[in-house]
């Protein structure tokens, strides 16, 4: 026969522990965010429910199993984000609250450009545009400005429409080879185009 659950006259505490205290994911991402529950001193594991919320926010409940309860959340901004989890309690076991920390990193994107002509005549107008594409993809809503350069000279820059493209259009190419390259966040890549 399997041995019955114990019976406490009054609950007992409990303590609750953010696992891992504080841990980063990248913007886009979900997050897996747990949270262990253990007795103090006494037999028996917790049952009932977790909430996970960042400040008056309530993120989710979910159901506390062997101990423990796990909540996958997507984050909707970067920036660090103060989590508590609040073990409900049950019949035989107290409630308990833990704090964590979740930091949500800018996505790492990779970029590349093309140009309308190459090679091109001097004083022809060419477009250069930069493909900005968040890495591993998942995020949809790419923003912010790309700089383009000739060799180290900036020569424009352009905003991100919504398909993570932006472009730049110059005659000013003189007659050589030009080193075209795009800088978006910390990522820059180049094209090598003639203008003759």
């Amino acid at each position: 026969l399997a041995a019955a659950a114990p019976a406490y006259a009054q609950t007992v505490p409990t303590i609750c522990l953010f696992e891992p205290t504080s841990s980063s994911t990248p913007y886009g991402l979900p997050t897996e965010l747990q949270l262990d529950v253990a007795a103090i001193g006494e037999p028996g594991i917790p049952t009932g429910t977790a909430t996970f919320s960042v400040g008056t926010t309530t993120l989710g409940t979910v159901q506390v199993s062997g101990g423990v309860a796990v909540q996958d959340f997507t984050f909707g901004a970067v920036g660090t984000n103060p989590v508590t989890a609040t073990y409900s309690g049950d019949a035989n076991f107290a409630s308990c609250t833990a704090p964590g920390t979740e930091i949500v990193t800018q996505d790492r994107t990779s970029t590349t450009v093309a140009s309308s002509l190459n090679p091109s005549a001097a004083g022809q107008q060419v477009t250069f545009t930069a493909t900005v594409t968040a890495t591993p993809g998942v995020n949809p809503d790419l923003t912010g400005l790309v700089t383009f350069f000739d060799g180290t000279t900036t020569f424009g820059t352009g905003t991100l429409n919504s398909s993570g493209r932006a472009s730049v259009t110059t005659s000013a190419l003189a007659p050589g080879s030009h080193r075209i390259t795009a800088r978006s966040e910390e990522r820059r890549v180049g094209k090598e185009c003639r203008s003759r």
